[in-house]
């Protein structure tokens, strides 16, 4: 089921629809579930869902919008939240710290000699 989950992150999941592709009982699913992975079914699939929309920020420049539908939010700013509670910042900020705009500037900085994360400014 995980596997499962992890090739169709978009899509909406229901208890009781997983409870019946894995043909059990929805108690028994959640309560089987949560016994191999530790958390809840719904908790699982949230973590999923940042974990891949954190690659999608480091990795490309979509949108936040359209890096939200395609983990499965259709509400940006629910996904904004939710985002920012897992994280500490919001998706934006930490496409700035950890996408790959953030990490080639660092590279620019390190191949002028320059410490990581401090710029010199021109002098006029």
């Amino acid at each position: 089921m995980q596997a499962q989950l992890h090739a169709c992150l978009h899509e909406p999941h229901s208890v009781e629809h997983l409870a019946q592709t894995a043909a059990m009982d929805p108690r028994t699913f959640q309560r089987r579930f949560k016994e191999a992975t530790g958390v809840t079914v719904t908790e699982y699939i949230q973590a999923a869902r940042i974990a891949k929309a954190r690659e999608l920020l480091e990795l490309t420049n979509e949108p936040v919008a359209q890096i939200s539908r395609s983990v499965g939010y259709s509400d940006v700013s629910h996904f904004r939240r939710l985002f920012q509670r897992a994280t500490g910042v919001t998706p934006s900020e930490y496409r700035s710290r950890f996408g790959i705009a953030a990490r080639s500037s660092r590279q620019e900085d390190l191949s002028m000699g320059q410490p990581a994360r401090i710029r010199s400014t021109p002098s006029r």
